[in-house]
């Protein structure tokens, strides 16, 4: 077979495989057998092979002998002529399908986005993993060879990541995954080949080889970068090894823009901590890919899109366009309030990054529309319903703090809440965070809304998402219990027939602020 890479460093491909799995899948085409079940029914059953990915052996001069990586591509990769981040799992044999399951039910919620998964099958893992002892002379038990790691990381670095970038649409946000032995070479890494990798997710590494000898050379590679840009996740369990005991150093050591993420596992091995912990060590790594504004509706503008993409862009090393359904959702926020210029200069973007969508062409006929119907009728922009009223702390008491909240939708389910009343300045504000209502299952956060107080009642507001305000009337029926209604006001005229479904809310007191 004729190798996909040579270079004049001699690097070449020496042999290409499918990696597959058997799957019991009605396909067309597929080869059908005859089948006995215990209970003595024959049935048909069709099976296919269903490719998990490429297998590649690389004849490695760093290292004097062939090595085997398994290349697993995203649905997507053959869908669009993209390029995807990188993600090397350590431990590849073993990590693999863990990693790929991980990363495409994330990525299908939108949490990530679509990788290239590189698993690096071992041969001689702790030789490979392990710096030069420094510290201690004696041999661990149950270590037979030491000292490789600055080897393999060349073999990586020099090697197997040309490898994959001539092969593969890749981009340049390249992570590494590494548990035990596999997490103490990802942290040689970072302190010897900063560049190699923008991102680290190890789990519960061996930080105590070479009497934390590597922790020391990890911090002074920080100290040494203050303008360094990276992320790490720590997932640990049970262990002391790993980063826990000198987590504190790590905040300190870190520059400004090196993010760090410490995600526990309760109930964990050390052994099996890769199954659960790669996948919350991926949605942790990759914690702001999904907008904002899905769980902090406070971030539903242009601008805050805008700005979480660029710092997002910023770490990856590349530009990382926003979701067009996020800036739909802001031109049809804006449109909803009158707010008809923001709406457009939102479109005007997602023309930008999304050019002839006709998605963006519909909300742009959409927003036509409603303005002409705002011009008819006279209608400026959407006004406050709820009129400021200054308040005193005193004056605020009987609500300050902390209730559980209880949102009653006829017909409809019931969501459950919390809600926090403070006093900033003269005003008294209530922020909503409804559980489990994002659209990930997350909790979902509404902006601060200022309150009106008039004796025993309550009067606050919020945008609505289609329009006009949804305003709160409620009244404090008891000490620690308030109840009321949410009205919409405003907006466009509903359909004929259409009835708006009563919404009521139920408060109780869950803590009282200190004074």
């Amino acid at each position: 077979m004729t190798p996909f890479y040579r270079s004049s460093e001699s690097l070449c491909l020496y042999a290409i495989a499918i990696v597959c799995v058997s799957a019991s899948v009605v396909a067309p085409r597929a080869a059908s057998a005859q089948v006995r079940s215990r209970t003595g029914v024959t049935s048909d059953l069709a099976t296919s092979i269903v490719p998990l990915g490429t297998k590649i052996r690389l004849q490695s001069k760093s290292l004097g002998e062939i090595r085997e990586v398994i290349v697993a591509t995203p649905p997507s990769y053959s869908q669009a002529n993209s390029r995807f981040p990188v993600v090397y799992v350590l431990d590849g044999g073993q990590n693999l399908l863990t990693t790929v399951s991980a990363a495409r039910a994330l990525a299908s919620a939108g949490r990530i986005p679509d990788v290239i998964v590189v698993a690096i099958l071992n041969t001689q893992r702790d030789r490979d993993f392990t710096p030069a002892l420094v510290r201690t002379s004696e041999m661990p038990p149950g270590v037979s060879a030491v000292g490789g790691a600055d080897a393999f990381l060349r073999f990586i670095g020099t090697e197997l990541v040309p490898a994959i970038d001539a092969r593969y649409r890749t981009q340049p946000m390249r992570a590494v995954i590494g548990h035990s032995l596999g997490g103490l070479l990802a942290m040689r890494a970072l302190a010897t080949a900063p560049t190699l990798f923008r991102a680290y997710l190890t789990l519960e590494p061996s930080l105590w080889w070479d009497a934390r000898q590597q922790v020391l050379s990890v911090l002074d590679s920080l100290r040494a970068r203050p303008a360094a840009v990276g992320r790490l996740v720590a997932v640990e369990a049970t262990s002391d090894e790993g980063w826990k005991p000198d987590w504190a150093a790590l905040q300190q050591a870190a520059p400004s823009r090196f993010r760090l993420s410490f995600v526990h596992i309760d109930d964990e091995s050390h052994e099996n901590l890769p199954y659960r912990g790669i996948y919350e060590g991926l949605a942790s790594l990759f914690f702001d890919y999904m907008p904002a504004m899905r769980h902090d509706l406070a971030q539903g503008t242009l601008a805050a899109l805008q700005r979480q993409y660029s710092v997002i862009s910023r770490d990856f090393g590349y530009t990382v366009k926003p979701p067009l359904s996020a800036i739909l959702t802001v031109a049809n926020r804006e449109s909803g309030q009158r707010r008809f210029t923001r709406a457009r200069s939102a479109l005007a973007y997602g023309d930008s990054l999304y050019p002839g969508s006709s998605d963006t062409q519909s909300f742009r006929a959409a927003i036509d529309d409603a303005e002409r119907e705002a011009k008819a009728a006279h209608l400026g922009e959407q006004e406050s319903v709820v009129k400021f009223k200054p308040i005193t702390r005193d004056a605020a008491v009987p609500v300050l703090g902390d209730w559980d909240v209880l949102v009653r939708v006829e017909p409809g389910t019931p969501m459950k809440g919390r809600a926090s009343f403070r006093v900033s300045a003269d005003s008294l504000l209530v922020k909503f965070v409804a559980r489990g209502v994002a659209i990930d299952g997350g909790d979902l956060v509404e902006p601060d809304a200022p309150v009106r107080v008039e004796g025993d009642s309550l009067f606050w507001e919020r945008e609505n998402n289609g329009g006009g305000r949804a305003v709160t009337s409620a009244r404090i029926v008891a000490d620690g219990r308030i109840q009321g209604e949410e009205t919409l006001v405003g907006g466009r005229a509903m359909p004929a027939g259409f009835t708006m479904p009563k919404v009521t809310v139920e408060m109780t007191r869950a803590s009282i602020p200190r004074r």
